[in-house]
């Protein structure tokens, strides 16, 4: 749901207002195409992240190290979920019949 006035009552109101509307097919439905953003992401961002700590080991203070590991590993997990995302977009606006 893309409106924010969607869940204006709540989130159980909304939740509710989704089931009557789309049923259970509506969240099948969207369920593959939320993976296809959302797996690439999480497993680029944990691999990213293992690599880049261990990468970095001899650079110094080790909060310096943990930070500069998590902005890298957020850059290049987002980076992995834009295809995701866009499928997201499209399947959002209507376009895209999962």
């Amino acid at each position: 749901v893309s409106e924010a006035s969607y869940a204006s009552d709540g989130f159980f109101e909304a939740a509710k207002k989704f089931a009557r509307e789309e049923g259970m097919d509506g969240i099948i439905q969207s369920l593959p195409v939320t993976y296809a953003k959302m797996v690439p992401y999480t497993a680029v961002q944990l691999a990213s992240f293992e690599v880049l700590k261990v990468a970095l080991a001899d650079v110094g203070d080790a909060s310096v190290i943990k930070t500069s590991s998590a902005v890298l590993a957020g850059i290049a997990a987002s980076l992995s979920s834009q295809p995701g995302d866009t499928l997201l977009s499209v399947r959002n606006s209507g376009s895209l019949n999962a």
